[in-house]
Parts: C-alpha cells; sequence; structure tokens
C-alpha cells in the first residue's frame, strides 16, 4: 500500500504488474543489480589499462552501494526472509558476471603484472572481500570516499601485508 502511495496508483495497479509482494521484491532487487551492473561498466568504459579498470570498478561498486543503502538492505532482506529459495540475487549477478572478471585476471597474470593463480580464486576472493567492505560500510555507517577505500582495498589485495623479508619467512612457514 505504501509504494501505491508513494506512485499514486491504486493497489490493484501494482498487482497487475506483479502478482505478489515477493514477485515485486525480486523484481526491485533484480533492478538494484542491474543498476550496479551498469554504473560498474559506465565506470570502466573505455579504460583500457587493466589496474585502472580494477580500481574504477571497485570504486563504482562502493560507491554505488554508498549511494543506495536501500539496496544493502534489500540484500539483507532477502537473506533473511528468503534464504530457502535458493542462490541470493546478489550471487546469481556475481556469477553471472564472473567470466568477465576471469578474464580481467587472466589478462593481468598474461601480461605478468599479476602472480600466475588461479584467476577464479582471486575472482571469488576479491568479491568476497568487496562485499564484506561494502557491508562493514553499512553496518558500521562508515562514509569513506569510495575513490579511497577503493585504493586502499586494492593496495592490500595487490600488494598484501607482508614486505620482502616477510614473504620469504612465509615461504619457510609451511605448505600454500
Amino acid at each position: 500500500q505504501q509504494l501505491a502511495d508513494t506512485l499514486g496508483v491504486g493497489k490493484g495497479t501494482l498487482y497487475r504488474y506483479f502478482r505478489s509482494k515477493r514477485e515485486l521484491f525480486y523484481a526491485a532487487l533484480r533492478h538494484v543489480m542491474d543498476k550496479l551492473d551498469e554504473e560498474i561498466s559506465l565506470s570502466i568504459a573505455g579504460i583500457s589499462e587493466p589496474l585502472q579498470i580494477s580500481l574504477r570498478a571497485t570504486a563504482a561498486y562502493l560507491r554505488f552501494f554508498q549511494a543506495h543503502p536501500s539496496a544493502v538492505q534489500l540484500l539483507l532482506q532477502e537473506l533473511a526472509h528468503f534464504r530457502q529459495e535458493g542462490l541470493p540475487v546478489y550471487y546469481q549477478y556475481r556469477h553471472q558476471n564472473r567470466q568477465r572478471w576471469i578474464n580481467h585476471i587472466q589478462h593481468l597474470i598474461a601480461s605478468q603484472t599479476v602472480r600466475a593463480l588461479p584467476a577464479e580464486t582471486v575472482v571469488e576472493i576479491m568479491g568476497d572481500s568487496l562485499l564484506g567492505v561494502m557491508l562493514s560500510n553499512y553496518l558500521g555507517n562508515r562514509e569513506r570516499p569510495p575513490e579511497l577505500q577503493a585504493q586502499q582495498v586494492l593496495d592490500m589485495f595487490f600488494n598484501g601485508l607482508l614486505t620482502e623479508e616477510g614473504r620469504k619467512q612465509w615461504s619457510r612457514a609451511g605448505p600454500h
């Protein structure tokens, strides 16, 4: 009823387009994910330098959720209310875009910019890391500039924590 009132239409009009509240909820969630994908694509359009693509895409992702906290709420509501219905919409979209980012990482590996690691693993860990940052920003009411935060995240991801000496110690620490 609140949505119908906000739109200035009768509740019955909404049910012409959506058979249930659940269907309306999922349409809203898919719309959010389409907008996120569009924002990321626009942020990297015309960019050819691979590390710049990584930086801009990461910043666009963080900027989107900072600008649309209700999108985070929708993602959390899906987990809270519809978890039993299968793979959440967020992860469906991640899976749809997975090959694009695997290709990106493979390009970085081929150019010897990134260590030769399984690109699928890199994409999965980076995606999980960004999801964690996005949720921490939302839950902690963080208002960090997305461009700065993207730079920090990618610095940790690409450069890591260890110094050269630390990497030597790590390699001696045991199987990895």
